[in-house]
């Protein structure tokens, strides 16, 4: 059944013509390496238009080269029976022997055909984006250092789990740092109920019906806390946390396409812009507030720096408060830094591509410049010399337009319009203008996809499954993953296929 599923997505695949191909590899729960192989692609039926990602196979990798891995996925796109020629796009994770530009793995596969556009996996990158900012200082390091223990210290044992449900509403929850996400989350229970947080490890610390290890750990947990810098970091990571979040999530998402992407990345640029120092002094100001409520001391004695064999002038020592705002600031500094430098393919596909996602401007606008959207349909058709003529792609804009503006409840959206050109008399209307929609909607955002599928095998593959072998594994995640899809298989017919093939007696 699963290879009868498989075939179904296959033939849509076929049928779309165009698509865009997404890999990830992982170790799976048994001694082989695996790749994750998921197609994204624009389904077109009648006058039903969809955006799909759909997953396809797991198969075994040996080496973990460049040219071990393209050579890999050349194979098995062969073997799927989708020619590499129709792919106009690829997405990895942000790893050097895919992302690299000299021998990476989309190098590799741009050479075989120009016109699959890369674009790394943007929810890694906003990932990276954060873990470094959570590096830039010992003090940082610290800070998520005592989030991450207090989970552990609670979750560690059961009873102490009852404790601290007794004293929070919202559970305390982990932190892990390959889904930045879920530092968020983490930071976020403990900064709205850090007042119960306090007093269920002050119960754990003082119930003299505790062992010592409970207590002691106890007792480090709050000396950790209850400092000046902790209480400023929280509400601080908290403000930030939450905005990179929102993004993230939105990237996540199999709908999205580069254009909104990009809006998003630089709509997150100017809140760290805009609002950085914003968020340090009310992190400032709720960190002064709590230490004054505790009694937590705020200025401590600095230490003074060794000077070097000729230097007469001693170190000028900074404050507490101004010791910590130079760490926030810097944080911030290094989450600018990072999102332009990590994003420039996005913010290069973007200006050159991202003119044609934008419908809404194309079709409602009161006027266009004629000559600027010349020029940027000939780099399109330059792009995409096979696929696209540029002269005929600006006559259709101008005639959709006109067409769009007599009707009224008209979806402007890339969707809406692809929709509409596809229903408008068939293929031979808009030709151009549909074909390049149906590109670049195909542009993969990021690889979470191929993520969720090996989260789907970890659910399937139990202790009692631990024998399964691969193939069965494989079906089986298609046909958990795949439902909508399944749903639409005519097994009748599959059933038969597999009767007559398995039958073991003749007819004479």
């Amino acid at each position: 059944m699963g290879n009868a599923v498989r075939q179904h997505i296959i033939e849509e695949i076929r049928q779309a013509r165009y698509f865009s191909m997404m890999f990830d590899t992982t170790p799976d729960l048994a001694q082989t390496e695996q790749m994750s192989e998921v197609i994204r692609y624009v389904h077109i039926h009648e006058t039903n238009v969809e955006i799909k990602e759909s997953f396809i196979d797991f198969f075994e990798i040996h080496e973990k080269t460049s040219k071990a891995l393209a050579t890999e996925i050349l194979s098995k796109l062969d073997a799927d029976g989708l020619p590499v020629e129709d792919c106009h796009g690829q997405s990895y994770d942000n790893a050097a022997v895919m992302a690299g530009r000299r021998t990476g793995v989309q190098t590799r596969i741009r050479k075989k055909n120009p016109r699959a556009l890369y674009i790394s996996c943007d929810s890694h990158s906003l990932n990276l984006v954060g873990v470094h900012a959570a590096h830039v200082d010992p003090v940082m390091v610290t800070f998520f250092g005592t989030i991450k223990r207090i989970f552990t210290y609670f979750a560690s044992s059961t009873h102490r789990w009852e404790v601290m449900k007794q004293h929070v509403e919202l559970a305390i929850k982990r932190d892990c740092n390959t889904r930045w996400s879920s530092k968020c989350d983490a930071v976020e229970a403990i900064c709205m109920q850090i007042d119960s947080v306090v007093d269920a490890l002050e119960h754990l610390q003082d119930n003299t019906c505790e062992n010592s290890d409970t207590r002691a750990d106890a007792g480090i947990l709050l000396r950790n806390i209850l400092t000046f810098n902790y209480l400023v970091l929280l509400p601080l990571w908290r403000s930030v946390l939450q905005a990179i979040n929102r993004i993230q999530k939105r990237l996540q998402d199999p709908k999205m396409n580069f254009r909104d992407a990009a809006d998003d990345i630089l709509g997150l640029k100017e809140i760290v812009r805009t609002r950085g120092e914003q968020f340090c002094v009310d992190a400032m100001q709720d960190g002064i507030k709590k230490c004054e409520e505790w009694n937590v001391e705020i200025n401590r004695r600095t230490r003074k720096r060794k000077k070097m064999s000729g230097e007469l002038k001693a170190d000028a020592a900074l404050t507490a408060q101004e010791e910590t705002m130079r760490v926030m600031k810097s944080a911030l500094d290094t989450i600018a830094a990072d999102l332009d430098t990590r994003f420039q393919q996005l913010e290069y596909l973007h200006k050159t591509f991202g003119f044609l996602l934008d419908t809404e401007t194309l079709m409602t606008a009161d006027a266009i410049d004629l000559d600027d959207l010349q020029r940027k349909c000939t780099d399109f058709a330059t792009a995409f010399p096979d696929d696209v003529d540029s002269a005929r792609l600006v006559d259709e804009i101008q005639d959709c337009r006109i067409l769009v503006s007599r009707r009224v409840g008209v979806d402007v959206s890339p969707l809406g319009i692809l929709k509409f050109t596809a229903s408008f008399g068939g293929n031979d209307v808009f030709p151009n203008l549909k074909v390049g929609l149906q590109i670049l909607l195909t542009v993969p955002i990021s690889v979470a996809g191929c993520e969720r599928s090996f989260s789907k095998v970890k659910l399937i593959m139990t202790y009692l499954r631990s024998t399964m072998t691969e193939s069965r594994l494989t079906n089986l995640a298609i046909l958990s993953i795949e439902r909508e899809t399944v749903e639409q298989v005519d097994f009748t017919k599959v059933i038969e296929n597999f009767a007559a093939v398995r039958a073991r007696k003749v007819l004479i």
